[in-house]
């Protein structure tokens, strides 16, 4: 019978104790990085308190066998933290971004980033760009996080989409969950919406009043995701809590529906800023992360075997 034990891989995502780099497909990267924080600081603890909780998923695990994903060894983590440089924000992304790209995304691997702000959304992008500038990015928020900059920076937790969205003229974004726009973030939106088209477009969605097509219906195939845990119904736990937002059954729901039937380039969690003891919300964040990459191991599955009759 195999056992499981907190202290056998204690920087592993979800204690998975075998890992191979070569043979996966995702990478876990765990960034505790919170420096332009505006409201409740403290994000810079959530990758641990994720990894902890992600310990304690039941469905990874069982008397006798694995999850198949752990025997296929398709999830891999990236154990320590990782180094930045320099002074300004900018500088400290630009580190993050060329350690995703040297040690991820050059092997072709899928970088799942844990959060940390929201800022570090970008260099993950950035680093997928350079696989793929065709994409659109579905973004999980209360807040839309256009803004050109805040407090004089453009590459703070208000500004990621904002960059994001001005790689190329291939990348389109689709913003779920938003309910606080400020007046130049809604001037913004109504300018660049003007001028949607098939190879860039940019749609925002409240946190209901939309079914799960409407949504897929404006993403490419190629598919970034970025899950602000804000985006939640009065998620405590984060830097700047909003009410009127999604259940995580919601969330869950229109996550699984867009993985399984597009080419995931890249995902990320952010913002959990935990509180002391109250473990809900760590637990709560390690689900949802469970059932992302459980979607995406079923689907690449799926093609795999898809692809295998094709050629009989």
């Amino acid at each position: 019978m195999k056992e499981r034990s907190a202290n056998l891989v204690p920087f592993r995502m979800f204690g998975i104790p075998e890992q191979d780099f070569e043979k996966s497909k995702v990478a876990f990267l765990f960034v505790p990085y919170d420096a332009t924080t505006t409201w409740k600081p403290g994000s810079r603890e959530g990758p641990k308190a994720i990894l902890d909780a992600s310990m304690c998923i039941d469905e990874i695990w069982g008397e006798e066998e694995w999850h198949p994903i752990v025997e296929d060894k398709f999830l891999y983590t990236f154990e320590g933290q990782v180094s930045k440089y320099g002074g300004s924000t900018r500088e400290h992304l630009t580190s993050f971004r060329n350690f995703i790209w040297e040690n991820i995304g050059k092997y072709g691997k899928i970088p799942f980033l844990i959060g940390g702000e929201h800022s570090l959304s970008y260099p993950n992008i950035c680093a997928v760009y350079n696989n793929c500038n065709d994409f659109s990015i579905l973004h999980f928020d209360a807040h839309p996080d256009l803004r050109d900059s805040y407090d004089g920076d453009y590459y703070s937790h208000s500004t990621p989409m904002r960059r994001s969205f001005e790689l190329g003229h291939k990348v389109s974004l689709t913003s779920v969950g938003i309910r606080s726009i400020d007046r130049d973030v809604q001037h913004y939106i109504a300018n660049q919406r003007k001028y949607n088209n098939q190879e860039k477009s940019l749609n925002i969605f409240g946190p209901r009043g939309f079914n799960l097509r409407e949504v897929e219906y404006t993403l490419k195939e190629n598919v970034y995701i970025t899950v602000d845990l804000d985006v939640l119904d009065s998620m405590s736990a984060v830097g700047t809590p909003q009410p009127d937002g999604m259940n995580s059954e919601e969330v869950a729901q229109l996550l699984q529906y867009v993985i399984t039937r597009h080419n995931i380039i890249g995902m990320d969690v952010v913002e959990l800023s935990p509180v002391a003891n109250l473990n809900a919300p760590n637990a709560l964040a390690a689900k949802l992360i469970w059932k992302m990459v459980e979607s995406l191991y079923f689907s690449m599955q799926k093609e795999e075997r898809d692809g295998k009759n094709k050629t009989r």
